[in-house]
């Protein structure tokens, strides 16, 4: 889940020297609601090295761009519209190309962090232990 080298955001608890970019990937197709709660569970997080990529796997229901736009309006969240269904895998590998974060976590739209420190663990465990970079 490693991703690309070379950017770092600084001043997280407790982590002592730089910290990873992370880049939160969520495909959706056709299910705003699932979506928004997802979203606002990962921008609730503590960690402020934190990009959000949203992908709208052509959608025929909603405006995701829109809805996202919106409803949850921070400039840490990219949305994206693909011109024709990519499906799961195909969805989480066109996010990775655009992704610039050196740590990526994969989040179904119908998914969210229960808690606020969830990524701050995961992006001190990839910081900390060299066998996961």
């Amino acid at each position: 889940m490693s991703g690309r080298e070379g950017n770092k955001a600084h001043g997280c608890g407790n982590l002592r020297n730089s910290f990873p970019l992370v880049s939160v990937l969520v495909g959706t197709r056709d299910r705003y609601q699932p979506l928004l709660r997802c979203l606002h569970s990962i921008l609730n997080q503590d960690y402020p090295g934190l990009e959000v990529l949203v992908l709208d796997d052509y959608s025929q229901k909603h405006d995701v761009s829109e809805i996202v736009s919106e409803d949850v309006n921070n400039h840490r969240v990219k949305c994206f519209r693909s011109e024709r269904q990519l499906g799961v895998a195909g969805g989480r590998n066109f996010l990775m190309q655009k992704a610039e974060g050196e740590v990526f976590i994969i989040v179904d739209d119908d998914a969210y962090f229960a808690d606020t420190g969830a990524v701050s663990r995961i992006a001190e465990a990839f910081a900390t232990n060299q066998q996961l970079a």
